[in-house]
């Protein structure tokens, strides 16, 4: 089962509900966009349709069910993300599914399991245990995520996921002869949104200018600044992060993080999320395996990796494929009292 939770968190994706309307007594709406089941208790939910595809609408139920869904996965992510974010990521699956459905993909309960990694024998109480976990029923988990693995193996049809010889070599030398050793970081980061205006890219820059510059006075406490300035969720832990390998973090922060001596400060470095200030507080020295060693132990690693780029690469071509209409307003999210 970690290895399938493991996919799940990489992917940071997952295929959900039908795409029927479905009403409370469990009879097909005549409307696809009248709400069958309501969803007002969740954080986000869909009062109407919620796109269309091709002119097909996107039911307010296949919406509600799978934010239900994902919102019921322990320290699920989508509770910290905005409305137009959670949006996207369901579109996304939901496109991907009805490209599957539309080209008649249809892969075994046995290829499923495979492209989990998962023994076949071993794929049903997988999934009991994950039903388990997140409080879900049985059939609704295997629905869940055999709707999933099937979006992402539908993207490898269109960008290969097999892992060759050149990508083994690429991470080998990442991860262990650019910097054989490991870090332990904490950092800071200062948000910037991915429709942020140059002037706003700006303030935060500064703001994370000042604070570094405040982080090296004699005295100071990172954790508290973390606190205090932090817009990451590792804030409440002073903003430590762990210890990682080369080829585990994103590139700018990873070539900041390990060219930092033990108890030094960066300044502002950029990466998608924002700006970051990094303190290194600790370094040790790993012991690389060889090579073959390696390609034996991350074969997972390398086809997850490739399942990332086919997700990547893959879901821009089916917006262009199909006329979508993504519907924003009939999305709400709930007002605590």
């Amino acid at each position: 089962m970690r290895r399938l939770v493991l996919l799940f968190i990489l992917l940071h994706c997952a295929a959900c509900a039908s795409s029927s309307s479905v009403s409370r007594e469990g009879v097909s709406s005549p409307d696809p966009c009248v709400v069958g089941e309501p969803a007002t208790d969740l954080l986000f939910h869909a009062t109407g349709c919620v796109a269309t595809i091709d002119g097909v609408p996107v039911p307010p139920d296949a919406f509600n069910a799978w934010i239900r869904m994902q919102l019921a996965s322990p320290n699920s992510l989508y509770a910290e993300l905005s409305k137009d974010e959670v949006l996207k990521s369901f579109m996304d699956e939901h496109i991907t599914d009805y490209a599957a459905s539309e080209a008649g993909f249809d892969p075994s309960d046995e290829e499923l399991a495979k492209a989990a990694d998962i023994p076949f024998e071993d794929f049903e109480s997988s999934m009991r245990d994950m039903a388990e976990m997140r409080g879900v029923e049985e059939e609704e988990e295997i629905a869940w995520w055999s709707r999933k693995i099937r979006g992402v193996m539908y993207l490898c049809t269109l960008s290969s996921c097999e892992a060759t010889e050149e990508d083994y070599r690429l991470v080998y030398e990442q991860k262990y002869l650019r910097y054989p050793v490991e870090v332990e970081v904490s950092h800071m980061l200062f948000a910037v949104d991915e429709n942020a205006t140059d002037d706003e890219v700006e303030a935060a820059r500064r703001l994370a200018e000042d604070v570094s510059v405040e982080a090296r006075l004699q005295g100071s406490d990172f954790a508290e600044l973390a606190r205090k300035h932090s817009d990451d969720r590792s804030s409440v832990n002073g903003g430590a992060l762990g210890r990682f390998a080369a080829g585990s973090l994103i590139e700018p922060f990873e070539d900041a993080a390990f060219s930092l001596e033990v108890g030094e400060i960066s300044g502002p470095v950029r990466t998608s999320y924002g700006w970051h200030i990094i303190l290194v507080t600790d370094r040790v020295m790993g012991v690389a395996p060889t090579f073959e060693e390696f390609k034996s132990q991350s074969e997972f690693l390398l086809r997850t990796y490739k399942f990332q780029t086919a997700h990547a690469e893959g879901i821009p071509r089916l917006y262009e494929r199909y006329d979508v209409v993504v519907m924003p307003e009939s999305v709400q999210e709930r007002v605590n009292p």
